[in-house]
C-alpha cells in the first residue's frame, strides 16, 4: 500500500505539473512550474481560473493520461522488482541465519520489512512471534542486513512475562486482555483481568505503552483485596507530553556588503523557501494539538492511590488523526533536506562577510578607532572599622560603609575594529572589538567618621575613624561586542590605583589634655577591577558620533590601618580600616571617531 500510495502521488504531480504547463503557455515551458514551496510564491486567482476551465474542457484526458502513467509505472516497477530478487533473496537469508543462530523455542519468525523505489529493502524487522502472530521479541536491520538492534523484548512480549508472574493459583487459563490507543493512536494492551473459574475477579493489571504495569491489584476468593501496587513516574504519555515538534522562522539577512550579495541573496532564497515550509509545519502541529483536547489527557480531578478498584489514569483516545501526523512527519524531513542546503549556504556567507567585513565597517558608532567620554556615577564603600588601645585596654568596631558619589572622564582605544553583518529583528555576526581603557574618577561627599569608640570614660565617645577617598585611575583591557548596528556590549578586567586618606582622631581635651590627637596617613591602594557596559550609539553624521552608556563595575579593596601616640598621656592608638568588594554603578556620554 505504501508503494502504491507513493505511485499515486507521484503520478498526481506529474498531472499537475502537465496542467500547469499547459495553462500557463509559454511562461509556464519557459520558467518550471510555480512550485510554492521551492519559490516561495502563489498561483494568482487569474491563473487559478484559466487553470480550472481547462482541467474542464480537458478533463477525460487527464483521466486517461493518469491511468496510462500508473500502468507504465506498474509495469517498469515489476520488472524492477523481479529483476532486484536475487539480491533481496541474499538479504533475506542473512536474516534467516541471524534468526537460526538466535532460535526462540516456541517462537516462529516473521519478516517486517521496507522495500525501496530501487526494488531493495530499505529496513526490516524480524519478529518472534507465537502462534496467533503475536510478537514477543524483534531485531532492527538497516539496508545492508547489518543489526541495528540486538534481540529485545517488545512491548506486547513484556506484558506477557508479567500476567503470568501475576497469575494466581485457581485462576482459569486466559485472561481477559483490554487493549487502547496510545497517542499515535497505535494499539498496546492496557488491562488484564484474570477470574477464577466461578468469575470471580481475582487479579487486575493496568499497562502503559512499553508494557510495563503501572497499577495492579490482588483479591482473595472471598473478594476481598489482598494487595496491590501504583507507580505514578510508570503512567501512560499523556498528549502534554508528545506535542508535535515545531521549526523555528529564519530571519532574512539585510545590508551584505556589495562582494557578497550574490552570496546573501542566495541564502535569503532559501530562508524564505524554508519559512514556507515551517509555516505550514508548524500551522499542521497546531492542528494535530487541537484535534485531541480532550483526549488521552490526565484527569485533573484523580489522586493517585493504590487502594483504588480502577487504574487512576487509563487513555481515552489519542492527539489529531493518522494524516496529520503524517503531512507533520513529511512536511518536517522536507524542512531538514532543505534546512542542510540553508545551512551551507549561511556558512559561505559568514565567510564571504568575515573576509570583506572591512569594507562594511564605515560607521564609528559601530566600529570606533578612539573615543573620550565623561561619566558620573554612584560607589559604596565596603569598609568596617576597628579602633584598639592597649594601654586602655580598649577595643570596638563597626561599619564605615556608605555611598558617595563620583566624577570622571575616560579614553578608549580600540585594537582591533568590529566587523558586523546585520540580520533581521536586529539580529548579526560579529567578533569582539578589542581595547585599552583608561579612567579617572574624582570622589566627593565621602568623608565620614562614623566609627567612634569609648576608650577614655564610659560616656563620651570620643575616638573615631574616618576614610577618604580622594581619586582613582584604572587601567583596563576589554572587548566589545555589538548586539545590533547601535547597541554594543562591553566586558572589562584591569587594574585600579586609588588614593585614599586615613584619619583617626581621639578627642582628649575631654579628659584633660592639652590638645586633641589627630593621626592621619595617604594611602595609594592597588587593586583589581571588573566592569560590564551597555552603550547605545548615535550617528551625529561626519566622521564623529556619540554613545551614551550605562556601566557597572567592582573592585576588590584590601586592608589598611594607621597608628601613634598620644603627646598628652603616652597613651596607643591603632585604627584599622578592613576592606571589601567595593560595588559602583556610572553613566555617561561618549564621542567616537
Amino acid at each position: 500500500m505504501g508503494q502504491l500510495g507513493s505511485v499515486f502521488g507521484r503520478l498526481f504531480g506529474t498531472a499537475i505539473c502537465v496542467l500547469l504547463s499547459a495553462a500557463l503557455g509559454d511562461t509556464a515551458s519557459a520558467q518550471g512550474v510555480i512550485i510554492p514551496y521551492r519559490s516561495g510564491e502563489v498561483i494568482s486567482p487569474e491563473e487559478n481560473r484559466r487553470l480550472a476551465r481547462w482541467q474542464r474542457e480537458h478533463w477525460e484526458e487527464i483521466v486517461k493520461e493518469i491511468d496510462e502513467n500508473i500502468e507504465e509505472y506498474n509495469r517498469k516497477w515489476r520488472e524492477l522488482y523481479k529483476e532486484k530478487e536475487p539480491e533481496r533473496k541474499a538479504y533475506e537469508a542473512r536474516l534467516e541465519q541471524y534468526f537460526d543462530a538466535h532460535r526462540i523455542p516456541g517462537f516462529g519468525m516473521y519478516l517486517h520489512a521496507n522495500i525501496g523505489e530501487d526494488g531493495l529493502y530499505e529496513s526490516a524487522r524480524v519478529l518472534w512471534v507465537d502462534k496467533f502472530n503475536n510478537p514477543h521479541y524483534e531485531a532492527e536491520f538497516d539496508a545492508n542486513g547489518n543489526v541495528v538492534s540486538e534481540v529485545h523484548i517488545t512491548p506486547y512480549g513484556r506484558v506477557m512475562q508479567t500476567i503470568q508472574s501475576h497469575r494466581p493459583p485457581d485462576a482459569q487459563r486466559s485472561p481477559d486482555i483490554e487493549t487502547s490507543y496510545d497517542i499515535n493512536r497505535n494499539v498496546y494492551v492496557s488491562r488484564v483481568t484474570w477470574a477464577d473459574k466461578e468469575g470471580r475477579t481475582r487479579s487486575r493489571l493496568a499497562f502503559n505503552e512499553e508494557g510495563v504495569a503501572y497499577w495492579g491489584v490482588n483479591y482473595g476468593p472471598d473478594g476481598r483485596r489482598t494487595g496491590g501496587f501504583y507507580d505514578e513516574r510508570l503512567l501512560p504519555k499523556t498528549r502534554e507530553e508528545q506535542r508535535l515538534e515545531t521549526v523555528p522562522i529564519l530571519r532574512i539577512a539585510t545590508q551584505p556588503c556589495e562582494q557578497c550579495r550574490a552570496i546573501t541573496e542566495r541564502r535569503n532564497e532559501l530562508a524564505r523557501e524554508l519559512n514556507w515550509i515551517a509555516l505550514d509545519l508548524n500551522d499542521t502541529a497546531e492542528r494535530h494539538w487541537n484535534e485531541g483536547k480532550g483526549h488521552a489527557a490526565r484527569p485533573a480531578e484523580y489522586r493517585p492511590d493504590a487502594k483504588r478498584d480502577e487504574p487512576p489514569h487509563q487513555p481515552d483516545g489519542a492527539v489529531g488523526q493518522p494524516p496529520l501526523r503524517m503531512r507533520h512527519e513529511h512536511l518536517l524531513r522536507l524542512w531538514r533536506a532543505f534546512k542542510k542546503e540553508f545551512d551551507a549556504a549561511d556558512a559561505e556567507m559568514r565567510e564571504c562577510e568575515r573576509v570583506c567585513r572591512p569594507s562594511i565597517e564605515a560607521s564609528p558608532a559601530i566600529a570606533p578607532n578612539f573615543t573620550v567620554g565623561a561619566f558620573g556615577g554612584f560607589a559604596r564603600t565596603p569598609y568596617d572599622g576597628r579602633v584598639t588601645s592597649t594601654a586602655l585596654a580598649a577595643d570596638e568596631s563597626g561599619g564605615l560603609g556608605d555611598t558617595m558619589g563620583f566624577a570622571g572622564f575616560d579614553a578608549r582605544l580600540y585594537l582591533r575594529a568590529i566587523g558586523q553583518l546585520g540580520l533581521a529583528d536586529q539580529v548579526a555576526l560579529y567578533t569582539p572589538n578589542l581595547f585599552l581603557q583608561f579612567q579617572y574618577l574624582h570622589y566627593f561627599n565621602n568623608e565620614r567618621r562614623n566609627l567612634f569608640a569609648t576608650l577614655h570614660n564610659a560616656i563620651t565617645r570620643d575616638t573615631g575613624l574616618s576614610v577618604e577617598e580622594k581619586n582613582a585611575l584604572r587601567f583596563l583591557l576589554g572587548a566589545t561586542f555589538a548586539l545590533r548596528p547601535d547597541l554594543a556590549f562591553s566586558l572589562m578586567a584591569g587594574a585600579q590605583m586609588m588614593r585614599s586618606e586615613i584619619t583617626g582622631i581621639s578627642r582628649e581635651t575631654l579628659g584633660g589634655g592639652a590638645e586633641d590627637q589627630v593621626f592621619r596617613r595617604n594611602r595609594t591602594m592597588w587593586s583589581p577591577y571588573v566592569g560590564v557596559e551597555l552603550a547605545y550609539a548615535l550617528a551625529l553624521g561626519g566622521d564623529v558620533n556619540a554613545q551614551i552608556f550605562l556601566a557597572a563595575g567592582a573592585a576588590w579593596m584590601g586592608d589598611t590601618r594607621v597608628s601613634g601616640n598620644s603627646s598628652n598621656f603616652g597613651f596607643d592608638y591603632d585604627f584599622k580600616v578592613e576592606g571589601g568588594i567595593r560595588p559602583e554603578l556610572l553613566f555617561g556620554v561618549r564621542l567616537a571617531w
